[in-house]
């Protein structure tokens, strides 16, 4: 590896993006249990999401909340930013939002696809 190299893979992780090729597969790394399908949130209250770690993340994780569209999921809000993956739960507040079907979506940069949950309903 020459010294270019070597200062570009530095200066990824310091800005916490790891290589590409440390990126972890979505099933060995993190599986989401709460919310599961079918939960219910209601609007301005605080929730929890945990999830199961089974590989080893380092990178801090976000936590969105996503609205089917018909192009596909699209994030609405950040739940949580700068979680550490760890800690396998965090409390997040629930914005007011339109009622409707969502879900809850986990990202990291060592993830190569975010890791996401079952539907959930949302009410004012």
């Amino acid at each position: 590896m020459n010294w270019v190299a070597a200062l570009r893979n530095r200066m990824r992780t310091l800005a916490g993006h790891p290589d590409p090729g440390e990126r972890k597969a979505v099933e060995e790394a993190i599986r989401i249990e709460t919310p599961a399908s079918g939960a219910h949130w209601r609007c301005v209250e605080r929730c929890v999401v945990r999830w199961q770690v089974t590989g080893a993340l380092d990178y801090p994780c976000k936590v969105l909340l996503e609205k089917p569209t018909p192009g596909g999921w699209q994030p609405v809000v950040t739940l949580a930013t700068l979680v550490d993956p760890r800690a396998c739960q965090v409390a997040v507040a629930v914005p007011a939002m339109p009622e409707g079907t969502y879900r809850v979506r986990i990202d990291s940069p060592e993830l190569t696809t975010a890791v996401c949950s079952g539907s959930l309903s949302l009410t004012p």
